[in-house]
């Protein structure tokens, strides 16, 4: 039995959660959740604030609620909670997709794998693409705490995906550069039955915020329905119907060369 950390940023009563920890049953589940809906926040660390921790039952298992980001619930799960070594973080399923370099910098489900990767822990985040019909419907209901079983029939394909990918990432060991995993699945209507490995698609969204008589309020941006044509792209794999697996190192890796050097020949301190 492996040990396997998960962790959620759609709040403690997300479907994509209950449908998550349902396919991972048969390892050792260490579940740390947020409270509340935190969704792009990316990889932001709780400061000034006492953090409470809770602890709940979700699809029969014990689960640890903070009332903080994903990067939190992953920094005091590893430091505080466990003292087993994770053979590997799990975060997810996350409500919607996180395709694209602008969604997956934005993303708290990929950053909790980044402060996972900080801890030594590689991680996948696994995100279900969903009309927007349905992802407006499944964040109201969770926002008002209502229940959401209903809603696990929307993540049917990413349980088993996550199932799938997760055992073959635990009797397979990743390859030692590859530190985060993203998974994004296609709407289950879409799906062709296989998968690709992807590089990020590169876009602008454009403004992410309407001007109102009271200020400016995040409404979204531009979407890329149907606009990308880039083959070998995590989007341009949703839109055809494939499970996109992107790999990662850690993030922000320095680049030192010869160009670089002769770059910066020319600087001249004071």
């Amino acid at each position: 039995m492996k040990n396997v950390f998960v962790v959620n940023d759609d709040s403690i009563q997300s479907p994509g959660l209950s449908v998550l920890i349902k396919s991972l049953k048969k390892h050792n589940l260490t579940i740390v959740s947020t409270e509340h809906i935190k969704s792009w926040t990316s990889k932001a660390i709780t400061v000034n604030k006492y953090i409470k921790l809770k602890e709940k039952s979700i699809a029969n298992h014990k689960a640890f609620v903070i009332d903080g980001f994903p990067a939190d619930c992953v920094n005091i799960g590893l430091n505080h909670i466990i003292k087993e070594k994770q053979d590997l973080l799990v975060s997810g399923i996350n409500i919607g997709e996180n395709a694209t370099d602008a969604w997956l910098l934005s993303s708290a489900t990929v950053a909790a794998t980044i402060e996972g990767a900080i801890y030594g822990v590689k991680g996948i985040a696994f995100s279900q693409q969903l009309s927007d019909e349905t992802y407006d419907e499944i964040t109201k209901n969770v926002r008002a705490k209502q229940p959401v079983i209903y809603y696990e029939k929307f993540f049917q394909l990413s349980g088993k995906v996550s199932q799938v990918i997760t055992n073959y990432f635990l009797v397979n060991k990743l390859p030692s550069e590859i530190k985060i995993v993203s998974v994004n699945i296609p709407r289950e209507e879409k799906y062709n039955g296989k998968w690709v490995v992807t590089r990020p698609y590169h876009w602008n969204y454009g403004s992410l915020f309407s001007k109102t008589s009271k200020g400016f309020i995040k409404t979204g941006g531009n979407f890329t329905e149907n606009k990308v044509t880039q083959e070998g792209t995590d989007m341009w794999a949703l839109h055809n119907g494939y499970i996109s697996i992107t790999f990662y190192d850690l993030p922000l890796i320095p680049i030192i060369n010869k160009s670089i050097i002769d770059y910066l020949s020319g600087l001249k301190l004071l």
